[in-house]
């Protein structure tokens, strides 16, 4: 019978150390340290740093803070008259295993009205206008309509204290002056709206809280239609309701803390997008897009020569839009306005091109076109002066006899010479008029082979 006593006493010993062992291995207390510092680097004193178990404490002239005696998660919360703080809370877990460097910056909002040391909770806007002074409540609830307690609700970052929502999800603020933004904040929650803005008595400042274990992830990429990643491209979901992010170098993307189903976009200017959106409502690593681009008008030009690299004028230039413009002197020609791939097809009879045609597009769009005689005639050179030129530079054109064609030109030299090797065929050689000169004589020739005393005299 004795032994049987015994027993029972050492189980209930061991069960009392077994029990006291499992406290001390899960509820032991613990310390928690930091700084409150403003954006300099400088310490706050006297800054309220206050726990979500009701205790506080102050900082010191560097601002530095320390608290004992805390047990499971806590929610630390400084306060100042004057400042906000960033961050304006900071969630502590009794399995973080930092808790010796938790960092607040304090800015000033110009309203600093002394002292905190009678008010660790922070200025609760009651000493200067009490007068105005106006209430806030509301409810916090699920999506499914479910209350939410413990959300704490803060007010201006930080400038009038924080409360917390019943086991109902209510709550209620007193004591608010200006205007006031309000803002829900639960560890594994997110909240909708993300703050409310107010500045009189309202009692239905209701948030829906937002369990974080419902969101999901999406990726995606974005490509051209050759396959090649498009990056700097908007990615936005549901027209703005969740923030919209960017592709990278190589068009790739993604989205994390979404809920619910969202719709989603590409944008980028001059361009389109196939599918124009995307629905998702469950995790999604393909969500991708082909970006087209829109056509931009461009500009192409080119040179029409001989084989001897004489330039051809005159010639037509036509594209396949119907439009056409013509070589100048030197063979030149240039065409705006085009969009898309353009087929360009030189012109001028008895005349033949190579190539034959060319097309051009916004990344090609040069087009040069060598040209000869269709008939083959061998070319000529002819030569000579235009005397008493007074120094000016003359233009000659050489014509087609049968048709009045430019086929070639010249320009005098300062002494009056001039040469052209490119002709071909019967032609008319015209001295044209230029600065003070009123004709020439003769006014023009007729030649059908080399000639090297093509000369006029310039009459004034």
């Amino acid at each position: 019978m004795l032994k049987k006593g015994l027993v029972v006493i050492l189980l209930i010993v061991s069960a009392f150390f077994l029990l006291t062992g499992c406290d001390q291995l899960y509820f032991k207390d613990y310390e928690a340290s930091g700084t409150v510092k403003d954006s300099s680097g400088a310490g706050i004193e006297s800054a309220s740093v206050n726990f979500s178990d009701g205790s506080s404490v102050k900082t010191l002239a560097d601002g530095s803070w320390k608290q004992t005696g805390l047990n499971g998660d806590i929610e630390i919360t400084p306060k100042k008259s004057g400042y906000t703080f960033s961050p304006s809370s900071f969630h502590l877990s009794q399995l973080d295993e930092n808790k010796d460097e938790i960092i607040f910056t304090a800015n000033s909002n110009g309203t600093d009205s002394g002292d905190d040391s009678n008010n660790p909770g922070g200025d609760d806007g009651s000493d200067d206008n009490e007068n105005n002074a106006f209430f806030l409540s509301g409810i916090i609830e699920n999506d499914l309509g479910e209350s939410i307690s413990d959300v704490i609700i803060h007010f201006n970052n930080g400038e009038f204290s924080s409360v917390m929502t019943a086991e109902d999800g209510s709550w209620k603020k007193e004591g608010l002056t200006g205007r006031i933004e309000v803002k829900a904040e639960k560890y594994g929650y997110t909240f909708e709206p993300p703050t409310r803005s107010l500045e009189t008595s309202d009692e239905n400042v209701n948030f829906t809280a937002l369990s974080t274990e419902n969101f999901y992830i999406v990726s995606g990429k974005v490509v051209d239609q050759k396959g090649n990643g498009i990056e700097n491209t908007k990615i936005t979901f549901n027209n703005g309701k969740f923030s919209s992010v960017m592709t990278d170098a190589g068009g790739n993307w993604e989205k994390s803390d979404l809920f619910g189903k969202v719709e989603i976009k590409a944008e980028k200017f001059n361009y389109t997008f196939e599918p124009p959106t995307i629905p998702v409502e469950t995790t999604d690593e393909n969500v991708n897009f082909t970006a087209i681009a829109e056509e931009q008008p461009y500009t192409v030009s080119g040179r029409v020569t001989n084989e001897e690299n004489i330039p051809i004028p005159d010639v037509v230039i036509n594209f396949n839009d119907g439009s056409s413009v013509i070589t100048d002197y030197e063979g030149n020609w240039e065409k705006t306005g085009l969009t898309g791939e353009v087929v360009v097809t030189p012109e001028l009879d008895d005349w033949q091109f190579s190539p034959a045609n060319i097309t051009v597009d916004d990344a090609n769009n040069i087009a040069n076109f060598k040209a000869q005689p269709a008939d083959n005639y061998e070319y000529y050179t002819l030569s000579g002066v235009v005397e008493s030129n007074g120094g000016s530079n003359v233009h000659i054109e050489i014509r087609r006899a049968s048709d009045n064609t430019l086929i070639a030109n010249a320009i005098t030299a300062d002494d009056g010479s001039w040469t052209s090797t490119s002709v071909w065929g019967t032609v008319i050689v015209t001295p044209q008029i230029t600065g003070s000169i009123q004709g020439f004589t003769p006014e023009n020739d007729r030649f059908s082979g080399p000639e090297t005393e093509v000369n006029f005299r310039a009459d004034y």
